[in-house]
């Protein structure tokens, strides 16, 4: 059986890690106690880590970069150059292009960060792109907002956290996300792994029906028969400056690249399938 180290396994991560238990040995860094894997504060190299990715097969990174890029990398990037590891991939976001106003972008689109989140993660994805070799590809996926069972405009309706906000771009249309379902990011990087495609690879994996916020709260209150919460302007949300950070970009990403050259059919295609399937599954 082969061997996947995941660096940080968080939701996205510890969904690839079931979907995987019975084709692959799955170990991975946690800041915390879990079941088959070791604590790491990304702090510090670690033999015991260094001594999982000399037998890995492949390497999976899902953690947050910090000003000088990927904390995996730093500390372990000499011993993955140096292993028989085949695969190598990075969990990124759609937030490196920055802002497009709504038009549409590809994985050609130049990198645009308009914050220092996205940043960092070109930094980080430019040192992982660094690491390709004839013997290791290496695999940059770009997430948008990720949603799931657990992590859904449910939790914030049942929490009273939803809000509508009423976001306008600078030609008055409405300001809208792309998101993905987590099982479908699942199935993106399984069938990267599977494929095994030689090289560097990126992919924007998003469903196909961006959506402004608003008409999700909506969807989601109705399917629950709860009051739908009030339609706010910029300055009435009392927003985050993270929040704000996201709402200050906006664009339509394009999803033919996972469909043509790695065989994805979405199992959500728009938020209604896969808000519907949570409900179905509560």
């Amino acid at each position: 059986m082969q061997k996947l180290f995941i660096f940080g396994l968080g939701y996205v991560s510890g969904h690839l890690a079931a979907a995987l238990k019975t084709e692959f040995k799955i170990i991975g860094t946690s800041r915390e106690a879990k079941p088959n894997t070791i604590i790491w504060d990304g702090e510090s190299a670690n033999s015991e880590i260094e001594n999982e990715l000399e037998s890995a097969d492949a390497v999976l990174i899902s953690i947050p970069p910090n000003d000088g890029g990927d904390l995996a990398y730093k500390y372990f990037n000499q011993v993955i150059k140096n292993s028989n590891i085949k695969w190598v991939g990075y969990l990124s976001t759609t937030g490196v292009y920055g802002d497009h106003q709504g038009g549409m972008v590809s994985e050609d689109t130049p990198l645009n960060a308009q914050n220092m989140r996205a940043k960092r993660r070109i930094l980080a994805e430019n040192q992982w792109l660094g690491c390709v070799s004839d013997n290791c590809a290496v695999n940059i996926f770009r997430l948008p907002g990720i949603y799931g069972a657990g992590r859904s405009v449910f939790d914030a309706l049942a929490a009273n956290r939803a809000k509508r906000i009423d976001m306008r771009l600078n030609n008055g249309d409405k300001h809208f996300f792309c998101r993905a379902h987590v099982a479908d990011i699942v199935q993106v990087i399984k069938a990267s792994l599977k494929k095994g495609l030689s090289g560097t690879n990126i992919y924007n994996i998003v469903d196909d029906l961006p959506a402004p916020n608003a008409d999700i709260v909506e969807f989601a209150a109705n399917m629950l028969s709860v009051d739908i919460p009030p339609l706010l302007s910029e300055a009435q949300a009392n927003m985050s400056e993270m929040a704000k950070s996201f709402y200050a970009e906006c664009k339509h990403m394009q999803n033919d690249k996972i469909k043509n050259t790695l065989g994805i059919t979405l199992k959500y295609k728009d938020y209604k399938q896969g808000l519907a399937a949570i409900w179905q599954q509560k």
